[in-house]
C-alpha cells in the first residue's frame, strides 16, 4: 500500500511545477503561472477537507469517481486557452485524489498505537520524497515533451495510484449502530500548529531559492530547495519516537523549542552551502514535529471525523505554506533573501506558542 501511495504522490509533488510551466507557456507571464499554482493549492486544500468527510462516511468507495473527475479536469486544463486556464486549474486541484488523507486514516484505524510512530514516520518520509522526485520528473518530462505532457504523465500517476489504493487497501468495517458525528474542536490547536509548520515550509522554499539567486548560484537553486525535504526524509526515518509510552504532548514540548532554534539560525548561516545545511537540519526537526502532531491528531480526534481531521491538517499545511511563501517573496524582493528566510521563524513561533499554551495530557 505504501508503494501504491508513493506512486500517486509523485503527482502531487510535481503537479505545481508542471502547471507553472504550462501557464507561463500559454500566457507568457510568470505572474500568471504563480496565480495558477496558487489556485491549484487552494483547490487541493479544499479537496482534502471534502474528501476527508467522504472517507469518514463511506471509506474510500468514492475514490474511483474522484479519479474519473480528476482525469476529466486534466483534459480541460490541457485544452483550455489562456483566458480560462485559471478556473480549469482550480478544478484540477478540487478533484485531486486525497491520497494522504486516505493513508493517514488507514494508519490511525488499523495500525497498533505502539507502531504508529514508525508507520506515520515512514509515510511522511515518502511524502517528502515525492516533493523531491516529483518536481524532477515534471522538469524532465516538460523539458523533453513540453508541460502538457508533464501534466498528462503526473495526472496518470495520480489516477493510477488512486485506483490502486482502492484495490490493495483493506475495506472499512461498516457499523450498523447509529453514532454521533463528533467534532473537530478538540484538535483545533493541532491544526493551528500544523499551519505554523506550513509557514516554515513556504518561507524556506522561497528563501532558499532567493539566497542562491542573490549569490549568483542559479545552478544550485534546486539543490538548496530540495535540502528541506531531503532533511525531512532523514528526520522521519531517524528521529521517529522510540518510546510510544511517552505522551505526545510531552514529545511536542521537547521538539518545538529545537525547531524554533533551528529556524532562528538559518538566516545567519554563512554562504549558500551553510544555508543549505541549516535548512536540511531544520527539515529533519520539522518533519519529526509534523509526524508528532499527526500522531496527536490521530489520538485525540473522534473516529467519526478523523479523516476530515487529516484533511484539515493537509489544508492548513498548504494554506500556511502559501502564507509563508507570499510573505517571503515580498521580503526577498523588498529587503533581501535573509529577511525572507526569517519568515520561517514566525511559523515556528506560532507552533511553539500553541504547544506550550495547552495543558499537557496526562500519561
Amino acid at each position: 500500500m505504501l508503494a501504491v501511495a508513493s506512486v500517486a504522490r509523485l503527482h502531487v509533488g510535481g503537479l505545481g511545477l508542471a502547471v507553472l510551466l504550462l501557464a507561463e507557456a500559454r500566457t507568457g507571464s510568470l505572474a500568471d503561472g504563480g496565480l495558477a499554482v496558487a489556485l491549484l493549492s487552494v483547490g487541493v486544500a479544499v479537496a482534502r477537507v471534502g474528501q476527508g468527510r467522504l472517507v469518514d462516511r463511506v471509506g474510500f468507495a468514492a475514490l474511483p469517481a474522484i479519479v474519473v473527475a480528476h482525469a476529466g479536469s486534466a483534459a480541460l486544463v490541457l485544452a483550455a486557452p489562456g483566458a480560462v486556464l485559471a478556473p480549469a486549474v482550480l478544478l484540477l486541484g478540487l478533484t485531486a485524489p486525497a491520497i494522504t488523507v486516505v493513508t493517514q486514516w488507514l494508519w490511525a484505524r488499523d495500525v497498533d498505537v505502539r507502531s504508529q510512530p514508525r508507520v506515520f514516520g515512514l509515510d511522511t518520509a515518502l511524502q517528502n520524497g515525492a516533493f523531491v522526485v516529483g518536481p524532477l520528473l515534471a522538469g524532465v518530462v516538460a523539458g523533453a515533451a513540453g508541460p502538457r505532457a508533464a501534466i498528462a504523465v503526473l495526472v496518470a500517476l495520480g489516477c493510477a495510484g488512486g485506483v490502486g489504493l482502492v484495490l490493495v487497501a483493506p475495506a472499512a468495517p461498516r457499523s450498523t449502530t447509529p453514532t454521533a458525528r463528533g467534532r473537530l474542536w478538540p484538535v483545533v490547536d493541532v491544526l493551528v500548529a500544523i499551519g505554523g509548520l506550513g509557514v516554515i515550509y513556504g518561507a524556506l522554499g522561497i528563501g532558499a531559492a532567493a539566497v542562491a539567486l542573490e549569490a549568483g548560484r542559479e545552478d544550485v537553486v534546486g539543490v538548496v530547495t530540495a535540502a528541506l525535504f531531503a532533511g525531512g526524509i532523514v528526520g522521519d526515518l531517524v528521529l521517529a519516537p522510540r518510546r510510544p509510552d511517552v505522551p505526545v504532548g510531552r514529545r511536542l514540548r521537547a521538539r518545538v523549542p529545537i525547531l524554533l532554534l533551528a529556524t532562528a539560525l538559518i538566516p545567519v548561516a554563512p554562504g549558500v552551502v551553510g544555508v543549505g545545511v541549516a535548512i536540511a537540519l531544520t527539515g529533519a526537526v520539522l518533519a519529526n514535529a509534523s509526524v508528532t502532531l499527526l500522531l496527536d491528531l490521530a489520538a485525540r480526534a473522534s473516529a467519526r471525523v478523523r479523516a476530515e481531521g487529516f484533511g484539515w491538517s493537509g489544508a492548513t499545511l498548504r494554506l500556511g505554506n502559501a502564507a509563508g511563501a507570499a510573505a517571503a517573496g515580498v521580503l526577498a524582493e523588498q529587503v533581501d533573501a535573509r529577511a525572507a528566510l526569517a519568515v520561517a521563524l514566525a511559523g515556528a513561533a506560532l507552533a511553539t506558542a500553541v504547544v506550550f499554551g495547552r495543558r499537557v495530557q496526562p500519561a
